[in-house]
């Protein structure tokens, strides 16, 4: 099921998800840039393209003001760490969250205590196609994707690239950790679902849900949590109401 947020509380079985159009934040940079910590900050000296540093300034002062609002916190002292792998975290808190972003959109699903990872694709025409599948998709990916249409073939490698990345993310790990023996597939034809299958225990360890999300069009999305769903809620999250002062 996926409806409409309402609230800042999270309950179990439930991912919300916050939708950010880039454009509807711009002229609030600055706003956003007081919200990030000392640490963040230096994070964001070492990014040397303007556009590299306006993405980093809008996902994490995007990412405070989300989660202050489920912890009742101010944004700026949201505890916001970095595991080993990079992934970002919650210090003392239930609340499991992840991020990303594709062009002019950003993603933030949160739920509580099972790990999830969210993903989001621009659809665009691929130059490097065959380069991109050798190393990053197994044997039996690529199988799927030669079978599918070709009027449709980009949607279909753009939503099982962005099932896999959520999947891996969800994980803390990355495309290049991917065992070819690793195989994120449509539980069947024209579904929004994918399962996971493998020999890699690490990777395939636990019961998942991995599902796309219907986000924007010209996007591809999922979402990948370890355990069951039963409601996901999608909803904008604009400026309006905004602890921006």
């Amino acid at each position: 099921m996926i409806a409409e947020n309402k609230n800042w509380k999270l309950q179990g079985g439930q991912v919300q998800v916050w939708k950010i159009h880039r454009e509807d934040w711009q002229g609030h940079s600055q706003k956003l840039n007081k919200l990030l910590s000392r640490e963040e900050h230096q994070r964001l000296s070492r990014f040397k393209i303007p556009e590299k540093q306006a993405e980093f300034i809008l996902s994490r002062g995007i990412l405070r003001l989300i989660l202050a609002s489920y912890l009742g916190a101010e944004p700026a002292s949201v505890p916001i760490r970095i595991d080993p792998r990079g992934k970002p975290y919650l210090e003392s808190s239930e609340i499991e969250f992840n991020l990303s972003h594709s062009k002019n959109i950003l993603l933030v699903g949160l739920n509580l205590a099972n790990p999830l990872g969210i993903d989001v694709q621009e659809v665009y025409k691929i130059t490097n196609l065959q380069t991109i599948l050798r190393n990053h998709f197994s044997i039996r990916e690529q199988e799927f994707l030669t079978s599918v249409p070709e009027a449709r073939y980009l949607e279909e490698f753009f939503s099982l690239w962005s099932a896999k990345e959520a999947y891996l993310k969800a994980l803390g790990a990355g495309f290049q950790e991917a065992s070819k023996d690793l195989n994120i597939l449509p539980l069947e034809a024209d579904s929004e679902y994918y399962r996971v299958e493998g020999k890699t225990s690490r990777l395939v360890a636990g019961s998942w849900t991995i599902q796309s999300l219907k986000i924007s069009k010209g996007y591809q999305a999922a979402l990948a949590v370890l355990g069951a769903v039963n409601e996901i809620l999608i909803t904008p999250f604009v400026p309006d109401g905004q602890r921006l002062s």
